[in-house]
């Protein structure tokens, strides 16, 4: 993973000089200017406005007590589609202007999905909210201070059971 992104880096501005030369060959010096110019007008313009959405976006999710994971990547991948405009160059661009299509957008959003799923493995738990406790205090059990062992106790199933790497076999 790390040596194809190395290769990207190295590769990319190569690239977009070629598609520079290229389209002010057919277009002329001054219009591919100006066209670059806009790209990186726009792309500013688009992590400005996300970055605003995105917080408020975040805080309507938390106040409706739901984890934004999805709404955040989604923002994620608009902010990164602005940092794309904002790189002058054309192919750049054109990866900003297609991240900007909420299809493509979610495309991508389920591919990253699933290949953080195949990646690590995820624990999830519920705890119940009391009235008087606000939602970021009831997310992780604490021990009761009545209680003089410190336990938490917990009722769990074992999903799937994978052998440890040292050849010990505990589930």
């Amino acid at each position: 993973m790390f040596a194809r992104i190395l290769l990207i880096l190295i590769a990319l501005p190569f690239v977009e000089l070629f598609l520079f030369f290229a389209i002010s060959g057919k277009i002329g010096y001054p219009l591919t200017l100006l066209l670059l110019f806009l790209g990186t007008l726009l792309g500013v313009e688009v992590m400005r406005n996300q970055g605003f959405r995105s917080l408020s976006r975040y805080r309507a999710e938390m106040s409706q007590n739901r984890l934004p994971a999805e709404s955040v990547i989604d923002q994620f991948l608009l902010f990164l589609s602005g940092l794309l405009l904002f790189i002058p160059g054309f192919l750049t661009t054109a990866a900003g202007l297609l991240l900007l299509c909420p299809p493509l957008r979610r495309s991508v959003l389920h591919r990253l999905e699933n290949s953080l799923r195949n990646r690590f493995q995820f624990v999830s738990y519920t705890v119940e909210r009391t009235t008087d406790t606000p939602f970021y205090h009831s997310r992780i059990p604490r021990p009761d201070p009545s209680d003089p062992s410190g336990v938490i106790d917990v009722e769990a199933e074992v999903i799937e059971s994978h052998p440890s790497s040292h050849g010990s076999n505990r589930s």
